[in-house]
């Protein structure tokens, strides 16, 4: 995962990018977690991507992975910065 940019809109927003690769879900803490894919750089091979928080959040979010058929689980690292947390209760 490559981490691009923080951004405040009406929360607190990470957009971050996946080379050759489909984010199929995300969670933080162990909940679901709506990710929305924002566009394509690089040709198409590299897909940028975006998560919402209502404010800063802490920890890491898991991303489900997949390509060319297999899947992986790797975490994005949000920081250490806030009152929300994005560990496992």
């Amino acid at each position: 995962m490559h981490p691009l940019a923080i951004l405040f809109t009406d929360g607190w927003v990470r957009l971050f990018a996946a080379d050759h690769q489909q984010v199929t879900s995300a969670t933080c803490g162990g909940k679901p977690l709506e990710v929305r894919r924002v566009g394509t750089v690089v040709h198409g091979a590299r897909t940028l991507y975006a998560v919402w928080f209502p404010d800063y959040t802490k920890g890491s979010i898991a991303l489900l992975l997949s390509h060319d058929g297999t899947t992986s689980e790797v975490p994005l690292l949000l920081g250490d910065l806030g009152d929300r947390t994005c560990a496992a209760s």
